[in-house]
């Protein structure tokens, strides 16, 4: 499986509301529940009306479509920042998963993926 890391680093953030957020921006993960509206997005493009902020996050995503009927895909990948006690956030979309780690986890992790048959691109 092809992972690419993504180049640029993120902040996970609680907000006010979403009227800072432009959604012609790529990579905007958005959740919104009745307790919260939240969102990951690249460092650069974090609103003002943050209420919480979390930063240094990087961004691994599988590439291709995963189809639906597949199991295992974020359990294998998670499994594996579990071993390495390193806390891992996953987002996804229709068609991909994205995993948000630390920065300062990254080396170790990509590593330890690419030991266990995963090609990282960098």
């Amino acid at each position: 499986m092809e992972i690419i890391k993504l180049k640029q680093k993120f902040n996970c953030c609680k907000l006010v509301n979403y009227n800072e957020i432009d959604l012609n921006n790529n990579y905007i993960f958005i959740a919104k529940t009745q307790d919260e509206n939240s969102i990951f997005c690249p460092e650069e493009l974090t609103p003002k009306n943050v209420i919480k902020k979390e930063s240094g996050f990087i961004c691994l995503q599988i590439v291709g479509t995963l189809d639906f009927s597949l199991i295992g895909i974020i359990y294998n990948i998670a499994k594996i920042f579990a071993e390495l006690k390193i806390p891992v956030c996953v987002n996804s979309t229709f068609d991909t998963d994205y995993f948000f780690i630390k920065d300062n986890d990254s080396i170790k992790a990509i590593k330890y993926l690419k030991e266990n048959n995963y090609n990282i691109k960098e």
